[in-house]
């Protein structure tokens, strides 16, 4: 019970099923998002420069550890 509380947990199967959810709602982005994350990207390289979206090539990679 503790574990609910504190984190969340992913099960496989619950990222599995939603590949194709993920890659629609990335098509699917606004431009002005696009934008704040390049201005972010731009303007700190490192730390806070990092995307918050995940990259196509690396969408298969996602697992329930890493979430």
């Amino acid at each position: 019970m503790k574990k609910a509380i504190t984190g969340q947990e992913f099960r496989p199967w619950e990222l599995s099923d939603n590949i194709s959810r993920i890659k629609v709602e990335l098509a699917s982005l606004p431009p002005q998002a696009k934008v704040i994350d390049l201005i972010h990207t731009a303007a700190f390289r490192s730390g806070l420069g990092n995307s918050i979206f995940v990259r196509d090539f690396n969408i298969k990679k996602l697992n329930s550890e890493t979430l």
